[in-house]
């Protein structure tokens, strides 16, 4: 694997990959085409993100978990009413907390969340699987 450098602007970030096409398959997957990339040089000082310029991937990154829930539940097709509130007061702390962009929270609540019938634990793992590799790629 290669260090590469993904920079719009003054900002940047460094991110291991096995090639630059992966590299760039990464960027558009997970911000836009106006990101560049390139090969990182052996003297390039790689500084951690601040949390300022973290902070609207970490939105970013909430607001697709919700649109993926929402998915995830359209695909059952009808929920009863009481399903429906069931799901909703076991996410509404997470919902928040995703347009927060506290990822870190919204994984910590997640794990405490029980499974039943509409959130089964194959939803469940897909989605802490999603987390643990956002929060990873900042660790």
């Amino acid at each position: 694997m290669k260090t590469y450098r993904i920079y719009k602007n003054l900002d940047s970030i460094f991110h291991n990959f096995n090639s630059l096409e992966e590299a760039q398959q990464w960027v558009l997957e997970n911000y836009d085409n106006t990101w560049s990339v390139v090969l990182a040089g052996d003297n390039e000082q790689i500084t951690p993100i601040t949390p300022e310029n973290r902070l609207p991937f970490d939105i970013d990154f909430g607001n697709e978990l919700i649109n993926l829930f929402l998915l995830d539940n359209r695909q059952y097709g009808y929920i009863s009413v009481e399903d429906s509130i069931a799901l909703l007061s076991k996410f509404s702390d997470i919902e928040k907390l995703c347009k927060l962009g506290a990822i870190r929270d919204v994984q910590l609540l997640m794990q405490s969340i029980t499974v039943d019938l509409i959130f089964t634990q194959e939803r469940k793992d897909k989605y802490m699987s999603m987390i643990n590799e956002y929060l990873a790629y900042y660790n």
